[in-house]
């Protein structure tokens, strides 16, 4: 969030990302909303798809969770 609102990177991805923004011309920060709405409404769907991606497959994994948490050890789980 800090670098679109802001374009103040959080970690070295957000810094490489940052990057490759400014090589295609793209400046973030507050003007990222007016300048290039697709690119910002784009990564707000991504993270909306990806969080449904992540629902629909761990939905039905949710027994093998529920093993790997009740393994207290490496040694007991034979």
């Amino acid at each position: 969030m800090p670098l679109l609102a802001m374009g103040i990177p959080a970690n070295v991805i957000m810094a490489i990302l940052l990057g490759a923004l400014m090589i295609h011309g793209v400046v973030p920060g507050p003007t990222l909303l007016t300048h290039h709405p697709e690119i910002f409404w784009g990564t707000i769907a991504s993270m909306y798809v990806g969080n449904f991606m992540l629902l629909v497959l761990n939905l039905p994994l949710i027994g093998l969770w529920v093993q790997v948490l009740k393994c207290p050890t490496a040694s007991s789980c034979r």
